[in-house]
């Protein structure tokens, strides 16, 4: 299932793009998405979530840039968000099966 774009900056909707756009800049695009389509699917990765100050791997610093707490900080601002507009949110894997 191929990634949601956004119909105006043209950006994808994958984990490098979340992990380093600001929230703010990140929700308009969510909002532009649905005025044209029904759904935002939207690509992250659990390596993401993992702190790279504890567990040290041999990754590009811009990857490791904003991860671990600050990720999922982000991802709930993000729930938090698409929650008080009440806009629906699942897992691919509820989605498909």
């Amino acid at each position: 299932v191929p990634e949601s774009i956004s119909p105006y900056s043209q950006l994808p909707y994958n984990d490098f793009v979340f992990q380093i756009l600001p929230m703010k800049y990140y929700q308009n695009m969510v909002l532009e998405t649905l005025q044209n389509e029904e759904f935002v699917l939207i690509y992250l990765n659990t390596w993401q979530f993992t702190d790279f100050k504890k567990y040290r791997f041999d990754i590009p610093f811009y990857r490791s840039l904003f991860s671990g707490k600050k990720m999922e900080d982000k991802l709930d601002a993000l729930l938090t968000f698409l929650n008080d507009r009440e806009m629906a949110a699942s897992r691919m894997k509820d989605y498909i099966f």
